[in-house]
């Protein structure tokens, strides 16, 4: 289900709604729903394995337009690390970002048999 929030107060004004604020939203929606009848849960992204970092939204509109320079820019930066370094600089971190990643996908893959042991096939 995706549900969209207009984010403007009664009297016209933009609210600054915190991520946080959002998250607690969302969990007591799904609590609403599962109290009556509804399976539903409140799960970050990461939790379902959606890794790939959304785009900003002037990025994304640029990209629709085709007028974005966001993919020329990376890939310049790219051609020169390769023509400088004759190698490209790997993101500082990246290693165990990616280490970590792994050991968060072998957890929940873990708890997933379990369920399935458990005979919660669904839940799994």
């Amino acid at each position: 289900m995706h549900m969209v929030v207009r984010a403007m107060g009664y009297d016209g004004e933009r609210l600054n709604i915190r991520k946080a604020a959002l998250r607690a939203w969302r969990q007591k929606f799904a609590r609403q729903l599962r109290a009556h009848g509804v399976a539903a849960n409140a799960t970050d992204r990461a939790a379902r394995g959606v890794t790939e970092p959304r785009k900003l939204d002037g990025i994304y509109r640029a990209a629709q337009r085709r007028e974005s320079t966001h993919w020329r820019q990376r890939a310049s930066a790219v051609a020169r690390d390769l023509s400088i370094n004759g190698d490209v600089t790997a993101e500082p971190g990246k290693a165990q970002l990616l280490e970590t990643r792994r050991q968060v996908v072998r957890g929940w893959s873990e708890i997933a048999d379990d369920l399935v042991r458990q005979g919660e096939v669904q839940l799994a």
